[in-house]
């Protein structure tokens, strides 16, 4: 029933959708192994009710088997509801999960960075591996404490199995861009591009943090090679499509809209947007 209900909750009809998540709720409710994963559907879905909402953040937190992340993902919920308790709930988080295990802690630098609390995270211990490290450039590149971070690389590459070289060349292009180091960091971010190349997952991560960066030629250039893999190729197209938005360059946005309508023939939202497109140019 777990399988059904996720499938239901991408139809197009809200009764359907709904009728799911009162599926999942009962499940949640029963001592079926799968109760948890039910009750992480329902959180990642987009129209669930506040109502729903609530009774979801009392199932989680009376849940004897839930994790760290599933007791800050009811945290995550009750925000939503009460935003005004933000404080109070960091605060309470912090005591909790501040000094429990890495993978408790882990959990906690993703709420805080969730929630905008960078230096929450960087006052927990210091990891210079893996995701946590991530994070902790992250919390730092948030507070524009660029040299830190290029400080933080530079030992993170003198420990074995810090950090993937493709993260460290990542955030030193955006430091050497923070910096105003123009040529090094045009060096930089190509590097990233070559040390991506062939792997999908790196290529994406590449392709959104150079264009929140405001990099948005390499985000270009990552995007398209994006669409180069199946997996990737309309994630890709949607990239290349914010880029072309973001430059008011029309003509860019009609030649990637026409791409992705041949991608996707049994798609009618890019046709007609190609076909409003060629109307400003008077094209057919």
């Amino acid at each position: 029933s777990l399988l059904k209900a996720r499938g239901l909750l991408d139809s197009p009809d809200p009764g359907t959708r709904a009728a799911a998540r009162k599926d999942l709720f009962q499940l949640a409710k029963s001592k079926e192994p799968e109760g948890r994963d039910a009750l992480r559907l329902i959180a990642a879905s987009s129209d669930r009710t506040e109502s729903e909402t609530q009774e979801l953040v009392r199932l989680l937190e009376a849940d004897p088997r839930a994790t760290a992340g599933d007791r800050l993902l009811a945290k995550s919920l009750l925000l939503e509801i009460r935003p005004d308790w933000r404080g109070a709930v960091l605060e309470e988080v912090k005591k909790l999960y501040a000094g429990g295990t890495e993978e408790e802690r882990l959990a906690l630098a993703e709420f805080l960075l969730r929630f905008n609390d960078p230096e929450g995270v960087l006052a927990l211990p210091v990891v210079r591996q893996g995701r946590p490290f991530l994070l902790r450039l992250d919390a730092l590149a948030r507070l524009g404490r660029w040299t830190t971070i290029r400080e933080e690389l530079v030992k993170a590459t003198s420990e074995k199995q810090a950090l993937d070289p493709f993260f460290i060349e990542v955030f030193q292009a955006r430091v050497s861009q923070e910096l105003r180091e123009i040529s090094m960091a045009e060096v930089r971010w190509k590097q990233a591009l070559a040390k991506a190349a062939g792997n999908p997952q790196k290529v994406e991560f590449l392709a959104n943090f150079a264009e929140k960066s405001g990099n948005l030629p390499m985000a270009a250039e990552a995007y398209r090679s994006m669409i180069k893999f199946p997996a990737t190729a309309v994630p890709g197209y949607l990239g290349l499509i914010r880029v072309a938005e973001k430059r008011a360059d029309i003509r860019q946005l009609r030649d990637i809209m026409a791409e992705l309508s041949r991608q996707l023939p049994e798609d009618p939202a890019p046709k007609n947007d190609l076909a409003y497109l060629n109307l400003l140019f008077n094209e057919k």
